[in-house]
């Protein structure tokens, strides 16, 4: 069941759009109706995932939790911002991840694209596209997908060029799709994600920001008689930049 704190956070916090293009649009002059932004984000990444072992003696068939060390994961983003509509495009290439615990090394990467409006310079809403695919061998992928809902924020703090950004995003409905045939019968998927952080406009165009990022899938699996919700979760500091044009 999914936590409903996490789903509250996620709903009041915002999606994939950037928040340094939020606050950055605030400060330029409105006369321009079209705007584009590349941003860079650096993402130090904690990566907790499922490991299927079998059987648990008198518990039957079951998964435990293996964590990986962190690594440095790049998300390079393109927003297009026409008036009040976007369109917000992100990409995190395949990165490697160390599990030390059971000596094996994986790899995961992301990519979303979400169309939004914003109701005002500080406050988007957002329907997107999520891809997380999960690398556990060549031949063992997991890829999951998702229509996501989400809102982003920002807020200016005071007169100075300081700012406090936060965006989340949900889904409650998947598909999972997997390279070979599962032992488990795969129930639907569920994602949520939640980012919060400080930022500076070193002037109306650039922007730098400083945060933590949260991300989880969710995914239910049947074993015989047994269903287990296997959780997938990505956790750490982010750091990004973002120019406007």
């Amino acid at each position: 069941m999914i936590n409903k704190k996490i789903i509250l956070a996620c709903l009041t916090g915002a999606l994939m759009v950037s928040a340094n293009f939020a606050y950055a649009e605030e400060e330029q002059p409105q006369a321009k109706n079209v705007h584009v932004t590349l941003s860079l984000k650096g993402w130090n990444e904690s990566w907790s995932t499922w490991n299927w072992v079998g059987n648990l003696g008198a518990y039957g068939p079951g998964t435990l939790i293996n964590s990986a060390d962190s690594s440095m994961a790049l998300i390079g983003g393109v927003t297009v911002r026409i008036k009040d509509f976007f369109m917000s495009g992100n990409y995190a290439p395949q990165s490697s991840f160390e599990f030390t615990d059971i000596t094996k090394t994986y790899k995961r990467s992301e990519n979303d694209l979400n169309f939004g409006f914003y109701v005002n310079p500080q406050v988007a809403f957002s329907l997107g596209r999520k891809v997380v695919e999960l690398t556990y061998n060549p031949n063992a992928v997991w890829t999951h997908t998702f229509i996501t809902l989400g809102v982003n924020g920002s807020s200016r703090i005071g007169d100075s060029n300081f700012f406090m950004y936060e965006n989340g995003a949900m889904s409650l409905t998947g598909t999972t799709d997997v390279t070979f045939t599962t032992t488990g019968v795969k129930g639907t998927p569920t994602y949520r994600s939640l980012e919060a952080g400080f930022g500076f406009a070193a002037n109306p165009k650039l922007t730098f920001t400083a945060g933590y990022k949260f991300q989880q899938v969710e995914l239910p699996l049947t074993f015989g008689t047994l269903t287990e919700n296997t959780r997938d979760t990505t956790t750490g500091f982010i750091f990004g930049a973002a120019l406007t044009f």
